[in-house]
């Protein structure tokens, strides 16, 4: 058995997940999309997606885990993690929809955010990872968004 045939497969054709983006102005960035097909190539996992925010051309091939195309020695580079899960719909406690309505995993907020918490904030059409550095109002909060390299 070769090893690419004793990978297994993390996501499956179909499914909704988020990918990054390592091009300049969004890197770091995680964009909606959804698994169109799933290939076995030299070892790694590919995975064919459909950007639902970020029109990059229609369809793309992603690997798992990509190293950054900016890093100054490429082979010494951490190859960083390309797809993960969606994230569940998010509510506060105080905002929650009649729960009969609510078919999947939701993630209730019971309380209020902090300074130093870790968000993903969605902006521009994806979603940016970062930590809360000051609270501004109920709603309302600065951030210090976090980058890949």
């Amino acid at each position: 058995m070769i090893m690419s045939e004793q990978l297994p497969l993390l996501f499956q054709v179909g499914q909704l997940v988020e990918a990054r983006s390592f091009i300049q102005g969004y890197r770091g960035a995680w964009f909606r999309c959804e698994i169109k097909d799933v290939a076995r190539d030299e070892g790694q996992i590919r995975y064919h997606v459909r950007y639902y925010d970020y029109n990059a051309d229609g369809l793309q091939w992603l690997n798992l885990h990509e190293v950054p195309l900016i890093s100054k020695d490429y082979k010494e580079a951490k190859r960083e993690l390309m797809l993960r899960p969606q994230f569940p719909p998010i509510y506060r406690e105080s905002k929650l929809p009649d729960t009969d309505t609510i078919l999947d995993v939701a993630l209730v907020v019971d309380g209020c955010w902090s300074v130093w918490d870790m968000v993903d904030w969605w902006e521009e059409g994806c979603y940016w990872c970062g930590t809360i550095t000051k609270i501004l109002g109920e709603d309302t909060a600065e951030l210090t968004l976090f980058t890949c390299f």
